[in-house]
Protein backbone atom coordinates (compact mmCIF):
# COMPACT_ATOMS: atom_id res chain seq x y z
CA UNK A 1 0.00 0.00 0.00
CA UNK A 2 1.34 3.33 -1.19
CA UNK A 3 -0.77 5.38 0.58
CA UNK A 4 -1.27 6.69 4.08
CA UNK A 5 -2.73 9.21 7.00
CA UNK A 6 -1.18 9.83 10.09
CA UNK A 7 -3.94 9.64 13.43
CA UNK A 8 -2.86 13.22 13.95
CA UNK A 9 -4.19 14.41 10.32
CA UNK A 10 -7.45 12.25 11.00
CA UNK A 11 -8.10 14.02 14.12
CA UNK A 12 -7.73 16.75 12.55
CA UNK A 13 -10.42 16.22 9.97
CA UNK A 14 -14.16 16.35 10.10
CA UNK A 15 -16.00 12.98 10.35
CA UNK A 16 -16.98 12.76 6.77
CA UNK A 17 -13.64 13.85 5.60
CA UNK A 18 -12.11 10.83 7.84
CA UNK A 19 -14.83 8.21 6.62
CA UNK A 20 -13.78 9.43 3.08
CA UNK A 21 -10.30 9.04 4.08
CA UNK A 22 -10.35 5.55 5.33
CA UNK A 23 -12.67 4.44 3.11
CA UNK A 24 -10.44 4.91 0.53
CA UNK A 25 -7.78 3.20 2.18
CA UNK A 26 -9.55 -0.01 2.09
CA UNK A 27 -10.34 0.30 -0.96
CA UNK A 28 -6.99 0.38 -2.05
CA UNK A 29 -5.83 -2.46 0.62
CA UNK A 30 -8.60 -4.35 -1.28
CA UNK A 31 -6.95 -3.97 -4.88
CA UNK A 32 -5.05 -6.01 -6.85
CA UNK A 33 -1.35 -5.60 -5.86
CA UNK A 34 -0.15 -4.03 -8.96
CA UNK A 35 3.40 -4.26 -9.82
CA UNK A 36 4.30 -5.56 -6.75
CA UNK A 37 5.35 -9.01 -8.01
CA UNK A 38 7.88 -7.22 -9.80
CA UNK A 39 9.00 -5.67 -7.66
CA UNK A 40 9.27 -8.94 -4.79
CA UNK A 41 11.12 -10.63 -7.52
CA UNK A 42 13.49 -8.17 -7.79
CA UNK A 43 14.12 -8.13 -3.87
CA UNK A 44 14.31 -12.14 -3.42
CA UNK A 45 16.79 -12.42 -6.87
CA UNK A 46 19.03 -9.75 -5.27
CA UNK A 47 18.76 -12.20 -2.20
CA UNK A 48 19.81 -15.30 -4.22
CA UNK A 49 22.73 -13.16 -5.81
CA UNK A 50 24.13 -12.25 -2.95
CA UNK A 51 24.47 -15.09 -1.09
CA UNK A 52 24.89 -17.38 -4.02
CA UNK A 53 21.62 -19.75 -3.75
CA UNK A 54 17.99 -20.29 -4.28
CA UNK A 55 14.86 -19.69 -2.27
CA UNK A 56 14.03 -22.82 -2.62
CA UNK A 57 17.58 -23.81 -1.09
CA UNK A 58 17.55 -21.56 1.70
CA UNK A 59 13.31 -23.01 2.77
CA UNK A 60 15.71 -26.33 2.94
CA UNK A 61 18.54 -25.33 4.27
CA UNK A 62 16.71 -23.56 7.28
CA UNK A 63 14.29 -26.91 7.56
CA UNK A 64 16.90 -29.06 8.09
CA UNK A 65 19.25 -26.84 10.74
CA UNK A 66 21.94 -26.51 8.16
CA UNK A 67 21.31 -22.31 8.10
CA UNK A 68 19.81 -20.27 10.99
CA UNK A 69 17.02 -17.80 10.74
CA UNK A 70 19.25 -14.78 10.65
CA UNK A 71 17.87 -11.39 9.98
CA UNK A 72 18.89 -11.32 6.28
CA UNK A 73 17.44 -14.84 5.83
CA UNK A 74 13.94 -13.89 7.38
CA UNK A 75 13.63 -10.92 5.46
CA UNK A 76 14.39 -12.95 2.80
CA UNK A 77 12.14 -16.00 3.04
CA UNK A 78 8.83 -13.34 4.75
CA UNK A 79 9.63 -11.46 0.91
CA UNK A 80 9.48 -15.24 -0.74
CA UNK A 81 5.85 -16.46 1.32
CA UNK A 82 4.33 -12.61 -0.02
CA UNK A 83 5.69 -13.52 -3.48
CA UNK A 84 4.18 -16.87 -3.03
CA UNK A 85 0.65 -16.09 -1.64
CA UNK A 86 0.57 -13.08 -4.41
CA UNK A 87 0.80 -15.99 -7.40
CA UNK A 88 -1.37 -18.15 -6.10
CA UNK A 89 -4.31 -15.36 -5.19
CA UNK A 90 -3.16 -14.18 -9.09
CA UNK A 91 -4.00 -17.70 -10.54
CA UNK A 92 -7.70 -18.01 -11.13
CA UNK A 93 -10.05 -20.54 -9.65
Amino acid sequence: MRRGVSIRKLKGMSPARQEREISALLQEARRAPNGELPRLEAVIQAFEQRYGFATDTLRQRVASGEERETDDFCRWLMFARLRDRLVAQARPK
